[in-house]
C-alpha cells in the first residue's frame, strides 16, 4: 500500500515536471520555427531565430539509421568543402529521389538543418521541431494514467479492501490491466510520430473506449457473482467437477496447513489410483511422503489475502481441505483442480 502510494506520487511528479517543463519549451519551439522568417541579406551566423539557405551537394542518400525513438535514414552533402550528413524519417519526396551529384538547399534553423529541398520540393529533417510536443506529451499523458493507477490501488488497500478478502479482487485487477494497456498505448502511439494535437485526441478516444470496456468487464464480473451467491452461500467458492486420475501423475502444489506433510520443498503432489503424496521430485519418483487417504475436500476458492501462504502463481486457485479437525490448503493451477479434487474424500 505504502509503496503503491508512493510510485504514484514520484510518477505524478515526473508528469508535471514534463508538463511544465519541457513540454512548453517544445511547443514555444515549434511555434517560433513554424513563424521563422528568412534571413536578410547579409545577415550574421548570431541572426539565429531566422531560416538560413545554403547550397550542398548530395553524395549518399538512403543510409539506414536508428534512435532511441525513431527510424531514419542519412542523407550526407559537401557544402564549402565541408562534409556533412541530416536525418530524414524516410519515405519522403526529397529522400525518394535523392541521387549523389544531385545540388540541394540546406535550410537552417538556431544552428540546425531543419530541412532540404531539392527541386523545388522541402522535406523536414528529423531536428524539425515539428513533432517533438507529441512524443513529451505522451510521455507525460501515459506517467498520469500510471500515477492514477498507482494511487487508486494505494486508497482501494487502505480504505476499500475490507469489502473484499480475495488476493486479487476485480476492483484491482480491473483498473490496473485498463490503465496498464491505456498509458502502454498512449507512450507507444506518441513516440512514433502524431503531434501534440493527435496525442491528445487519441488519448481521449482511448480513454473513452478503455472505460467503457472495463465497465462492461466490471458489470459482467457483478453479475456473474451475483449469478454465483444464488447457488452456493458463499459466492467465493467455484465449481470444479472431480475427476479420477487412471494413472500417475505429479502436479505442482502450495500445500500449507500444521499437518506432518506440509514441508518446506515439497511442493509437488503425486496423485494415481491408490496413491497421493508430496515430494519434492518433479518427476514424482522419489522423496514421497504421504497424505492421509481421508484428506477431506471442502471447496475450491480463489486464493484469499488471509491465506497462510501466497499461491505461486495469481491464477491459480485454492482447494480448502480438511485433515480431521485441521484446515488444509492446496493452492494449484485450475487445470490440475479437477485431478486433485478426484484424489480426495470429498466432504460435500
Amino acid at each position: 500500500m505504502l509503496l503503491c502510494g508512493l510510485a504514484g506520487l514520484l510518477l505524478l511528479v515526473a508528469a508535471v515536471v514534463l508538463l511544465t517543463g519541457p513540454l512548453p519549451g517544445a511547443t514555444a519551439a515549434r511555434d517560433d520555427y513554424r513563424s521563422a522568417r528568412p534571413c536578410p541579406a547579409g545577415a550574421g551566423r548570431d541572426e539565429g531565430d531566422c531560416l538560413r539557405d545554403r547550397q550542398a551537394t548530395v553524395v549518399e542518400a538512403g543510409a539506414p539509421g536508428e534512435s532511441w525513438r525513431q527510424i531514419y535514414r542519412r542523407l550526407s552533402y559537401t557544402t564549402g568543402g565541408h562534409r556533412g550528413e541530416v536525418r530524414l524519417r524516410g519515405g519522403g519526396p526529397v529522400l525518394s529521389a535523392a541521387e549523389p551529384g544531385d545540388r540541394i538547399t540546406l535550410t537552417s534553423w538556431r544552428g540546425e538543418v531543419r530541412a532540404v529541398t531539392s527541386a523545388g520540393v522541402r522535406e523536414e529533417t528529423a531536428a524539425a521541431p515539428t513533432r517533438t510536443p507529441g512524443a513529451l506529451a505522451a510521455t507525460a499523458l501515459a506517467l498520469l494514467i500510471a500515477a492514477g493507477m498507482f494511487c487508486w490501488c494505494a486508497y482501494w488497500s487502505a480504505r476499500r479492501s475490507r469489502f473484499s478478502r480475495l488476493a486479487s479482487p476485480w476492483q484491482l485487477v480491473v483498473p490496473v490491466v485498463a490503465c496498464a494497456l491505456l498509458a502502454a498505448t498512449v507512450f507507444v502511439v506518441g513516440l512514433f510520430g502524431p503531434g501534440l494535437t493527435e496525442v491528445l485526441v487519441f488519448t481521449a478516444v482511448a480513454t473513452a473506449v478503455t472505460a467503457t470496456a472495463a465497465t462492461a468487464v466490471v458489470l459482467l464480473t457483478g453479475r456473474r457473482r451475483t449469478a454465483g451467491s444464488t447457488r452456493s452461500a458463499d459466492a467465493d467458492s467455484v465449481e470444479i467437477a472431480p475427476e479420477r486420475s487412471a494413472e500417475q501423475r505429479c502436479v505442482p502444489v502450495s500445500l500449507s496447513g500444521d499437518v506432518p506433510y506440509d514441508l518446506h520443498g515439497f511442493d509437488y503432489l503425486v496423485i494415481g489410483p491408490g496413491l497421493l503424496a508430496v515430494t519434492t521430485d518433479p518427476t514424482g519418483r522419489v522423496a514421497r511422503r504421504p497424505v492421509p487417504p481421508d484428506l477431506e475436500a471442502v471447496r475450491v476458492r480463489p486464493p484469499l489475502r488471509t491465506d497462510p501462504r501466497p499461491p505461486p502463481h495469481h491464477t491459480h486457485l485454492v482447494v480448502e481441505c480438511r485433515d480431521g479437525d485441521t484446515p488444509v490448503l492446496i493452492a494449484a493451477d485450475r487445470h490440475d483442480i479437477p485431478w486433485i479434487l478426484g484424489a480426495l474424500r470429498s466432504g460435500a
